[in-house]
């Protein structure tokens, strides 16, 4: 079943990446390059997930997800890191309420496997 995502990451590479592979899986992707344009996209739209990295520009991922939370508490969200998670970034991200906090990694599945769980999380939450 066809889904909205956002992807907030400030690389294009990325971006690209998970237009791609999330399209050609039959969801609406859309794409927010920095912390400004993703929080005024989620004022008026509302996706079934937001993937959010934790190197959007000017602000940051936790910075931009504080600011989310702010006026939206249940939107579900996957937190991406550059490397493994660390322990103090990982407990930040699930107190501001992340469904997942995962090392953005294009190159096997385990990243892809655990974006499309939560999505299918959610269509069963939906019946």
């Amino acid at each position: 079943m066809f889904r909205n995502v956002l992807v907030a990451d400030s690389d294009v590479d990325s971006r690209d990446r998970f237009f791609e592979i999330l399209s050609s899986m039959g969801h609406k992707v859309e794409c927010a390059p920095n912390t400004n344009e993703t929080v005024i996209r989620l004022q008026t739209e509302r996706p079934y997930l937001l993937i959010l990295d934790q190197d959007l520009v000017p602000d940051g991922g936790l910075v931009t997800l504080e600011r989310i939370r702010k006026f939206d508490q249940g939107m579900k969200v996957v937190f991406l890191t550059k490397n493994e998670p660390d322990a103090e970034i990982a407990a930040k991200a699930h107190r501001l309420g992340v469904s997942e906090v995962l090392k953005k990694d294009f190159s096997d599945h385990i990243m892809f496997k655990k974006i499309l769980g939560i999505l299918r999380e959610i269509v069963e939450e939906e019946k």
